[in-house]
């Protein structure tokens, strides 16, 4: 269709057909556009699969390791979503696809029993999904809104979560606890040099 349109823009004889020299020079445009893509397209679709079958594992293992427990915090997240700003994605399946796997691909480069800090958890994210994912994990949820705190709270009371702990305090303020975690975690709350200090 492409290659139809562009020789049908460039109609050069009073008949309105094209000669063999604009005919060649349009396919030739044609050709150099459209080639890279099937070079592109096995690593896009490479890409793909591989991401599809991670997420697949990863969901899997949640399933299996943790059954119910995602379901129970998806219901919380809707719920208290009705009384105060947690997210902007409602959708079940976005949740788990924006939240909580987004949330787990730290899950591989992280130790059993390490500590943690989830500096603006918000809603809990990431250092809620992992500590579901890994009981092992020692994790400090900081958050300085009450309300969302409050939330949080409900959430580990119904997961029956245990060694993890909310801090109520915003993350500069915390200025004893520098060097004190063993991996300090963050996920859409300022840029990445804000953060370093």
């Amino acid at each position: 269709n492409f290659y139809k349109a562009n020789l049908h823009s460039h109609t050069d004889r009073s008949d309105g057909s094209a000669s063999p020299e604009t005919v060649k020079e349009v396919y030739k445009e044609f050709v150099w556009a459209y080639i890279p893509h099937l070079f592109y397209t096995p690593f896009y679709v490479y890409q793909y699969a591989t991401s599809f079958a991670a997420s697949f594992k990863l969901y899997k293992d949640v399933q299996d390791n943790v059954p119910g427990a995602f379901e129970k915090y998806t219901n919380l997240l809707k719920d208290w979503n009705q009384k105060i700003d947690l997210t902007n994605i409602t959708e079940d399946n976005e949740i788990y696809i924006k939240h909580y796997f987004d949330s787990l691909i730290l899950s591989k480069y992280l130790e059993n029993n390490v500590l943690i800090a989830d500096i603006g958890t918000g809603a809990g994210f990431p250092g809620l999904p992992l500590k579901i994912y890994n009981d092992t994990l020692n994790m400090d949820l900081i958050e300085p809104t009450n309300k969302r705190c409050r939330f949080l709270q409900d959430v580990i009371d119904n997961l029956n979560l245990q060694n993890i702990k909310i801090i109520n305090e915003r993350s500069e303020n915390l200025t004893d606890s520098r060097e004190y975690y063993d991996v300090v975690c963050s996920r859409a709350v300022a840029r990445l040099s804000i953060l370093l200090e």
